[in-house]
């Protein structure tokens, strides 16, 4: 059974990615910061992980699961938003350095901490999940430090293929531009339903044997 790692699963895509792998028969090992309002199946396995942590990222592998054998999929979900900072960031140095740790740092330590399970996959998919904020050609100053943040991202998605190479791990590293979705980050006039988001985004990373930006669809992205 093909087995998918994500993070942020508590609620949002992160929950919605937890129902549709389950629903398309993956073994789930979902990262939360508390264990609450937390579903029950057969196949679903939860684990607490704050990304904002140094201790809860470096022990993740001493704490995993004995069912998990190996991770197909590791999606990097978990993130955090600046709203309206607006670069206002003297009072609040500490929340700016806690986002980009979340949004930048974290997927990069996860990767290589769970990296003995990714080798054990016949072929891994890395996911980070990217945003349009990151486009140079949009004013985000309402959220500057989120978008700093993506930007980096799409950095860290082509550093981790590099890091799988490197390391004999069989497999692509790759992001996913969710569109705007309906959560407490998409907030009020978003129109994309996580479900459905979640469920195009499975049914692509799948068929994905090369790294690169793409939309939950599959369409490959470019980012100026």
């Amino acid at each position: 059974m093909k087995t998918i790692f994500v993070t942020g699963a508590s609620r949002g895509l992160g929950r919605s990615i937890v129902e549709e792998a389950l629903e398309q028969g993956f073994r789930v090992i979902a990262a939360v910061r508390s264990m609450s309002n937390l579903l029950d199946h057969e196949n679903l396995t939860y684990i607490e992980l704050d990304n904002a942590c140094d201790e809860s990222l470096t022990t993740l592998a001493s704490r995993m699961p004995e069912e998990c054998s190996h991770i197909d999929v590791l999606i990097h979900n978990a993130g955090l938003m600046d709203k309206s900072l607006d670069f206002r960031l003297s009072d609040n140095v500490k929340f700016g350095e806690k986002l980009l740790k979340v949004n930048v740092l974290a997927p990069i330590v996860l990767t290589e901490v769970l990296s003995s399970y990714l080798e054990l996959s016949h072929y891994a998919r890395v996911v980070n999940i990217t945003s349009g904020m990151s486009s140079r050609g949009l004013d985000t100053h309402k959220s500057a430090l989120y978008s700093a943040s993506k930007a980096a991202v799409i950095k860290v998605i082509s550093d981790l293929g590099y890091f799988l190479d490197a390391n004999g791990i069989k497999g692509c590293s790759v992001g996913i531009d969710p569109g705007w979705m309906k959560t407490d980050m998409g907030g009020e006039g978003a129109v994309i339903h996580p479900n459905t988001t979640a469920k195009n985004m499975l049914l692509t990373l799948v068929q994905l044997y090369e790294g690169g930006v793409y939309s939950a669809a599959g369409i490959k992205l470019e980012y100026s």
